[in-house]
């Protein structure tokens, strides 16, 4: 089964790749005075849909908040908000996401800057067996079996 923490942590494990520098990464909350520049990633949903057979299609709204250094007007230069966003948009670009064993779908992806941030929002997909989520079910073992066998009168 995956989880949305294990989302989280994967994505989390790409970022620190591609943003080696960065102060901090937070995931879910950033504290009262955060540093700077980092990122944040958050589960923002998850939906469910049946699918034939046994299967569920899972869909994770992942989201990134990317922050930059701000002067003492609490401003940031856009142009590198935008090439903050962009890489993490290339994370996404093989189309799917390393968790564990598995390869979620990477479904869509769509970003946003605003003054001292760049959001990333990452639709991700994965389907799953229905049984992952039940819990086994043990019967008694079967220890005697009496049969008992009629024939059949021919008239």
């Amino acid at each position: 089964m995956i989880t949305p923490g294990d989302l989280v942590q994967a994505i989390c494990n790409r970022l620190r790749l591609v943003f080696p520098g960065d102060a901090a990464l937070y995931e879910s909350l950033t504290p009262v005075n955060f540093l700077r520049p980092s990122n944040l990633v958050d589960c923002e949903g998850v939906t469910a849909r049946q699918i034939g057979g046994d299967g569920v299609e899972f869909t994770f709204s992942i989201k990134i908040t990317s922050f930059a250094k701000v002067d003492e007007r609490h401003q940031t230069h856009l142009p590198l908000l935008y090439a903050r966003m962009m890489t993490i948009f290339g994370i996404f670009m093989s189309g799917y996401l390393t968790v564990g064993d598995r390869a979620p779908k990477c479904a869509g992806v769509t970003g946003d800057v605003g003054w001292d941030f760049a959001e990333v929002c990452v639709s991700v997909q994965v389907i799953l067996s229905r049984s992952e989520f039940l819990p086994t079910e043990t019967l008694p073992l079967l220890e005697r079996l009496t049969i008992k066998l009629e024939e059949a009168l021919e008239k």
